[in-house]
C-alpha cells in the first residue's frame, strides 16, 4: 500500500490561483501590445493617396474630396475579452479598404505617387503582412510576458 501526505494544500491552491491570474494579466497586456504593434505596422504598409503637389505632373487623378491618409487613419485596434482585432473595422473606408487590401491586379493595378516607400513595402495585403512579417516579434511579446509570471511563481 502506498500512502501520501500533502502539506500546505491551501497555500498551494492560493499560489496556483495567483499564478493563473498573473498569466491572465500578462497575456492581456501582450494582446494589447500586439494589437498596437500590428496597427502601427499596417499603417506603414498601407497605400495612401497623393497630395495635390505629389499628383501634379503625373497621370494620377487628384481628387480633393479624398484626403490623403484617410485609409491609414481608418486602421484601428479593438480589444475584447481575450482577443484583439486590427483593421478597418467600421466607417466609410471599409469598402475602399477591402478593394485596396484584397483586389490588387483586378480592380486596381498601380500605386499612386503618394506612396513613397519607407522600410516596409507599401501595397496590398497590408494588414496580413503587418502580422506575418513580424510574427517572431509578436511571439516574443507573449513569451516575455508569461516568462515573468513563471519566474514569480517559481520564486514562491
Amino acid at each position: 500500500m502506498v500512502k501520501a501526505e500533502i502539506r500546505n494544500l491551501d497555500e498551494i491552491k492560493r499560489g496556483l490561483r495567483e499564478f493563473t491570474k498573473d498569466v491572465d494579466r500578462a497575456t492581456d497586456r501582450a494582446l494589447t501590445e500586439t494589437g498596437r504593434f500590428v496597427e502601427a505596422e499596417a499603417k506603414k504598409r498601407c497605400p495612401i493617396g497623393p497630395t495635390k503637389s505629389a499628383a501634379s505632373g503625373t497621370d494620377y487623378h487628384y481628387d480633393p474630396k479624398k484626403a490623403p491618409g484617410t485609409l491609414r487613419a481608418s486602421i484601428i485596434m479593438l480589444k475584447g475579452g481575450h482577443y484583439v482585432d486590427v483593421g478597418v473595422l467600421r466607417g466609410p473606408a471599409m469598402k475602399y479598404a477591402n478593394i485596396i487590401h484584397n483586389e490588387r491586379g483586378t480592380s486596381w493595378k498601380k500605386l499612386g505617387p503618394g506612396n513613397v516607400g519607407g522600410t516596409a513595402r507599401i501595397g496590398d495585403k497590408f494588414l496580413d503582412r503587418a502580422y506575418d512579417e513580424n510574427e517572431r516579434t509578436i511571439t516574443d511579446f507573449f513569451v516575455r510576458s508569461t516568462d515573468k509570471s513563471v519566474e514569480r511563481f517559481n520564486k514562491g
